[in-house]
C-alpha cells in the first residue's frame, strides 16, 4: 500500500444513533430494534489492532491493513442501516444526519490535528511541513484521499513520514455519506422502492469492478478513491437489511455461520500479501466475513459474539477511533525523532504506549462529552473554534514557507541539497513504466531496438536500474542500453504473466521478446529486498542457452530517512555516526550472498557497496562537498555518475563488463 496507512472506526454500537468510520454512537437499535451489541465493538477492537500492528511491523503482518476493509463494512452496515431506516419512517434530514455526523467526528479529530501539528514543527523541515499543513487542510475538507491519491507519485514522501496519511479513510467514508443519502431518498417512496436493495448491489457490483480493474492499472486509484472503496461500505449496508432467517432460524447455523464469518476475516488477516493485487479481489473474504458475523449477531448472540464480546475487547473497540486517530502520527513523528526506518520491539512497544494513553484520553475526555446532549449551537461553537485554530495554524505555516527559521542556515542548507543535479540524459519514452501503468504503455520498438556498431544491453529493473541508468548512459555512451524499467517493480527472475505490470512486462522483455531484442548481455538491476536464488540460477541458464550473458548489479546503500535529512540532522544534533548508524543493515548480507552465488551460478556480479562504500564507510557527497543522494536510497545524477565510476575503477576483480564497455577511455574514473 504507497504503504500504506488505513483509517478506523470509533464511536460504539449503543443505543444511540452513529457512525463506525467516523466515531458516531453506531446502533443496530434503529435497523433491527437490537439493544447494545458488544460484539460489534469486538470486531472493531480485532480491526484497529491488527491496523495498528500493521503499522508497526508491515513486513511481518502485511495483511492487517485489512482491518480498514473491515472497519468500512462495519460503518455501512451502521450507519447505512440507520440512514435506510429513517427514510423508510420519513424522519430523514440531511441537516440532523450531518449535525450527528460533525459530534462524533469532528472533536477528536481536530484536536489531533491541531496536536500534531504543533509537535510536527520540531522534526519537520520547511518543506516537510508545508507539504504537511496542505495535507491537514485536505483533511478538514474531507478530501485527503483525494490530495494524497494527487501526490502519490513513487518518488514522493515516503508514506512513512505522513503524519495525517491515515485521515484518507474519514474522506472516503465521508464523501459516501455525502453521496448515499440520496440512494434511498430518491427510490425509497417512489414506485422503484422494491428496487432499492438490487439497485444498491448492482453500485457494489460495479464498484466492486473499478477496484479489481485498478488494482492493475492505478493502483493509487484503488486505494484512495472513493469509486473503488464504495462497495465495501455498501457490503455492510446491505447487511443491515438482511433479516439473515436463512443463516439464523436455527442456532448451529448460525454459530457455524458467524464462525465462518470470523474464520474468514483471521483467514485473510494471516494470509493475504500485497503481492496478490490489494484492495481488489483479496477483500472480498474478509468483507464478506465482517457482514456474516454482523448479520448473524442480530437477535441472539452465539459463542463467537459473545468471544467477540469480553470487557477487553469492548473496551478498545469502543476507543477505537481515536486510537486510530493517534497512532499513525506517534509512529511517523516517533521515527523521525529517531530516524529509524523499522522498529524494533522496544520502539514499538514505546509507541503503543504512548498511542494508549493519547488514545485513551482523547475517547474519555473528547470524545465523550461531545457525545452528550451538548445543544447544537453550543457544539457548532466548539467545533467551528477547533477548525478554525487548525486551519489558521495550516495557513500560518504555509505563509512563512514551513517557518525555516527554525534551522540555522547550514542546517537548511544541507536539508534542502541533493536533488537531481547535474546533466542527465533523456530517457527513450515509454520505456520506464510505475507500477501503475500497464504492460500496453510499454513501447518496445524503441525500448528494445539494437543498435548496430555497439555492445546492446538489456536494462531490467525497478527504480534503481532508472537510478543508475543515468550514470551509466554518461560514462559508457558507447554502449546501447535497450531498457524496460518499472517504478516500485518486485523484480521477478523467472517471470510468469500474472496480470501485474511488473510480472508481465518481464516476461515480455525476458521470454517472449527476448529473441527480438536480441542483446549481448541483460543486466539486472533492483532493490534486491529478498532473493530468490532458484530464480536467479533459471534466468542465467535460460540466458546462457541464447549466448546472453547475465550481469548482476547489487544493491546500492540505503538509509531509513532521506539522506539530506540524516545529514542536516548530523549537524543539528552535533552526531557525526549518525549516518553510518542509519544505513540499512539486510545490505551487506543481501551484497554477500549475491557475491557468492554469482561464482557457484556464473554470473558477473557488481557491487555498488564494494565500490561505494570502503570499510563500510559509505560515501554520499562529491568532491566539492554537493550531496550525491535525493532521497533514503536513490541517487542523483551526480551520485549515479559517482557510484558507475567507481564500479568501472573497482571492476578489475569482477570480470569484463564496465571496463571492457568504457569507450572514452580518457574518461574519469573518480
Amino acid at each position: 500500500m504507497q504503504a500504506g496507512a488505513a483509517f478506523v472506526v470509533h464511536g460504539r454500537s449503543g443505543q444511540r444513533d452513529g457512525s463506525d468510520l467516523g466515531s458516531d454512537q453506531a446502533t443496530t437499535a434503529p435497523v433491527h430494534g437490537t439493544p447494545y451489541r458488544g460484539d460489534i465493538d469486538g470486531l472493531r477492537a480485532i480491526s484497529v489492532i491488527a491496523v495498528i500492528i500493521y503499522h508497526l511491523f508491515p513486513t511481518r503482518f502485511p495483511a492487517g491493513g485489512l482491518g480498514v476493509d473491515i472497519f468500512f463494512v462495519i460503518s455501512g452496515y451502521l450507519i447505512g442501516g440507520i440512514v435506510l431506516a429513517s427514510v423508510a419512517a420519513r424522519r430523514f434530514t440531511f441537516g440532523d444526519f450531518y449535525l450527528r455526523r460533525l459530534r462524533r467526528i469532528a472533536p477528536a479529530f481536530v484536536v489531533m490535528i491541531i496536536a500534531t501539528t504543533l509537535v510536527s514543527t520540531i522534526p519537520l523541515y520547511p518543506q516537510e511541513l508545508a507539504s504537511f499543513a496542505t495535507s491537514a487542510l485536505a483533511a478538514l475538507a474531507c478530501v485527503g484521499n483525494i490530495f494524497f491519491y494527487f501526490t502519490s507519485d513513487y518518488f514522493a514522501a515516503d508514506s512513512a513520514t505522513l503524519p495525517l496519511l491515515h485521515t484518507w479513510s474519514l474522506g472516503v467514508e465521508e464523501q459516501f455519506y455525502l453521496v448515499f443519502p440520496f440512494l434511498p431518498l430518491l427510490i425509497a417512496h417512489s414506485r422503484w422502492k422494491r428496487w432499492l436493495v438490487p439497485i444498491m448491489t448492482a453500485t457494489a457490483l460495479l464498484s466492486l469492478a473499478v477496484s479489481i480493474a485498478y488494482v492493475r492499472t492505478n493502483a493509487a486509484a484503488a486505494f484512495y478513491l472513493l469509486p473503488s472503496r464504495w462497495w465495501e461500505l455498501m457490503v455492510g449496508v446491505l447487511a443491515s437489511q438482511m433479516r439473515g432467517d436463512w443463516l439464523t432460524s436455527r442456532p448451529l447455523t448460525r454459530m457455524a455461520s458467524a464462525a465462518a464469518g470470523l474464520g474468514l476475516i483471521a483467514a485473510s488477516l494471516l494470509l493475504v500479501r500485497p503481492e496478490h493485487g490489494f484492495p481488489g479481489l483479496v477483500v472480498v473474504p474478509a468483507c464478506l466475513g465482517a457482514a456474516l458475523v454482523l448479520i448473524t449477531g442480530q437477535g441472539t448472540s452465539t459463542m463467537v459474539h459473545r468471544a467477540l464480546s469480553v470487557s477487553p475487547a469492548r473496551y478498545i473497540g469502543l476507543a477505537s477511533y481515536s486510537l486510530y486517530l493517534w497512532h499513525w502520527p506517534v509512529i511517523v513523528l516517533y521515527r523521525q525523532h529517531r530516524l529509524i526506518g523499522k522498529l524494533l520491539i522496544r520502539d514499538a512497544v514505546i509507541v503503543l504506549i504512548v498511542t494508549a494513553i493519547l488514545g485513551f484520553a482523547s475517547w474519555k475526555f473528547i470524545e465523550g462529552p461531545f457525545r452528550g446532549k451538548m445543544a447544537p449551537r453550543r457544539l457548532g461553537a466548539w467545533c467551528g473554534g477547533l477548525i478554525a485554530i487548525a486551519a489558521l495554524l495550516q495557513v500560518g505555516i504555509l505563509a512563512t514557507s514551513g517557518l525555516p527559521e527554525r534551522f540555522s542556515p547550514t542546517v537548511l542548507a544541507i536539508a534542502s541539497a541533493g536533488g537531481q543535479s547535474g546533466s542527465m540524459p533523456k530517457p527513450k519514452a515509454n520505456c520506464f513504466l510505475t507500477n501503475q501503468s500497464s504492460v500496453g504503455d510499454f513501447d518496445k520498438i524503441p525500448c528494445l531496438a539494437r543498435e548496430q556498431g555497439k555492445p546492446n544491453w538489456l536494462l531490467v529493473g525497478d527504480s534503481h536500474a532508472s537510478m543508475m541508468w543515468r550514470g551509466l548512459s554518461v560514462v559508457l555512451p558507447h554502449v546501447h542500453f535497450q531498457t524496460a524499467v518499472v517504478f516500485g517493480c518486485e523484480m521477478p527472475l523467472d517471470p510468469q504473466p500474472t496480470g501485474r505490470v511488473c510480472d508481465d512486462l518481464m516476461h515480455q522483455v525476458l521470454v517472449r521478446d527476448l529473441d527480438i531484442a536480441r542483446p549481448d548481455a541483460v543486466l539486472v538491476i533492483w532493490r534486491w529486498i529478498r532473493l530468490d536464488i532458484p530464480a536467479l540460477k533459471r534466468l542465467h541458464d535460460r540466458l546462457a542457452g541464447k549466448g546472453i550473458a547475465l550481469i548482476v548489479m547489487g544493491p546500492t546503500p540505503e538509509y531509513s530517512m532521506p539522506v539530506p535529512r540524516i545529514m542536516a540532522e548530523s549537524v543539528r544534533r552535533r552526531d557525526p555516526g549518525l549516518l553510518a548508524r542509519t544505513i540499512e543493515p539486510r545490505l551487506w548480507k543481501n551484497d554477500r550472498e549475491l557475491a557468492a552465488q554469482a561464482k557457484a551460478i556464473g554470473y558477473t556480479y557488481l557491487s555498488p557497496l564494494k565500490a561505494m562504500c570502503p570499510q563500510r564507510r559509505c560515501i554520499v557527497e562529491s568532491a566539492d562537498g554537493g550531496l550525491l543522494y535525493f532521497d533514503a536510497g536513490h541517487y542523483n545524477q551526480v551520485g549515479s555518475q559517482t557510484a558507475v565510476r567507481r564500479l568501472i575503477a573497482n571492476d578489475a576483480s569482477q570480470g569484463w563488463p564496465l571496463r571492457q564497455a568504457l569507450a572514452d577511455t580518457s574518461a574519469p574514473t573518480y
